[in-house]
């Protein structure tokens, strides 16, 4: 996947923008049926914006962009974009912060509004994944539909229970980029090894497995604790691993030999505190997301197996190499 706006992905926009239309004509009575019985006072505004559009404006009003892949914010002008989102590791460059959240809004509004629509742009935040770069918000994407169902009491027996969100929803790493991270890691027998957020164990399970060392794999969702356990019980590894029940934020991984990670970038830097007490020569393996301000070791790209796409492996050894902030 590119990072910018490719001659392909244009295709795939008009084609999906082509087969948008045919499903337009051939709905047109059951589109009748759902249209509202009284017009909006918009109707007539919306009407003749869209009468003085050309189809290069249409479609790109209509495709989303993720911030994170935006290499430069003039192609808001350029492609006519009428939204952006925040996506995980989509924080500003510039710095988790009010200031910098309200500098990247303004500035993508104002190259907005440079086009001769003179539409302003549509910012949204990923609820699962988003939310967690912004300090202090609070995630609670999935209880919305709950919320929906307008039961007070429902609500209220769900919230009942006070447990800290997890930062990130829960997606496996593939086998053999776990693999390749306890590899790149040069895990050992008589390693002490941490997995920070464990999911349903696989880490742990696979380092004790083939090297025989020792692990404890953390992670605050009890369902991701339960799982994690039965994985290790099912592989009989229990004699090398332990779940734990834990905010990764308030550990001491001072023990630890090799820590892996499948975080976000945002998550990564909020643990460096953390991890600069680890021992000189402990590893620390990402899976996807790097370490802002904090140069790698070594960086690799793997083709999946399993998922048939990219996966990047950031690779760190202690004292960890910081960068120098630039002065611009």
């Amino acid at each position: 996947m590119t990072k910018s706006f490719s001659y392909a992905y244009r295709v795939k926009a008009l084609f999906c923008a082509a087969i948008l239309a045919i499903i337009v004509v051939f709905c047109q009575d059951t589109l009748a049926a759902l249209k509202p019985k009284t017009p909006s006072p918009y109707d007539a505004q919306v009407k003749q914006l869209l009468s003085r559009m050309t189809p290069e404006e249409k479609i790109g009003q209509v495709i989303p962009d993720d911030q994170e892949y935006l290499r430069d914010p003039a192609d808001i002008e350029k492609y006519y974009l009428g939204s952006l989102l925040s996506g995980g590791n989509s924080d500003p460059k510039e710095g988790n912060s009010l200031l910098a959240w309200t500098d990247l809004y303004d500035s993508d509004q104002q190259h907005a509004l440079k086009t001769r629509l003179d539409s302003p742009i549509l910012y949204g935040i990923d609820a699962v994944h988003g939310h967690s770069n912004v300090l202090a918000a609070a995630i609670f994407p999935h209880d919305i539909g709950i919320g929906y169902t307008g039961n007070t009491a429902l609500v209220q027996e769900q919230e009942l229970e006070e447990t800290r969100t997890p930062d990130v929803i829960f997606v496996p790493t593939p086998q053999d980029v776990v693999e390749r991270m306890l590899k790149m890691a040069n895990v050992k027998k008589d390693d002490l090894l941490y997995d920070l957020g464990c999911g349903d164990g696989r880490i742990v399970v696979m380092a004790a497995k083939k090297y025989g060392c020792k692990c404890v794999g953390f992670d605050i969702d009890p369902e991701r604790v339960k799982e994690s356990r039965e994985n290790v019980r099912k592989n009989n590894v229990e004699h090398l691993v332990r779940i734990e029940q834990k905010d990764i934020f308030t550990l001491d991984l001072s023990e630890a030999d090799v820590i892996t990670l499948y975080l976000l970038r945002s998550l990564n830097v909020k643990l460096i505190p953390q991890l600069e007490k680890l021992k000189p020569g402990s590893r620390i393996v990402s899976h996807d997301f790097d370490m802002r301000g904090v140069k790698p070791d070594e960086t690799v790209t793997v083709i999946s197996n399993e998922a048939e796409y990219e996966h990047d492996i950031f690779f760190w050894t202690t004292p960890l190499n910081k960068e120098e902030e630039s002065d611009e």
